[in-house]
C-alpha cells in the first residue's frame, strides 16, 4: 500500500459500505483502491488528466475519463 495506514483503513470502510454481499469483496476493495489512487493523481497533477493518465501508466486521458466516470469522480 503506498499511503499510509489510515489512508488503507478509510478505503476498507468504504469498501464495506458500498459492498453489494454483506461482506467485502475483492472486486470492492479493487475499486476504492483504483478511486483512491486516481484521486491522489489528479491532486499530483493539479487536475490535468493527461499527466495523471500517464502517472498512473494509463494509455491517455480518455481512459482515465472512463474509469473517473465509473468511479463517479465526474470531471475536472
Amino acid at each position: 500500500w503506498h499511503g499510509n495506514t489510515r489512508e488503507l483503513q478509510n478505503v476498507l470502510r468504504r469498501a464495506f459500505i458500498w459492498c453489494t454481499a454483506g461482506k467485502i469483496q475483492l472486486d470492492d476493495v479493487l475499486a476504492e483502491v483504483e478511486s483512491h489512487y486516481i484521486k491522489r493523481a489528479l491532486e499530483q497533477t493539479g487536475g490535468n488528466k493527461a499527466r495523471a493518465a500517464a502517472l498512473l501508466g494509463l494509455n491517455n486521458s480518455t481512459t482515465l475519463s472512463n474509469r473517473m466516470s465509473k468511479h463517479g469522480l465526474g470531471t475536472r
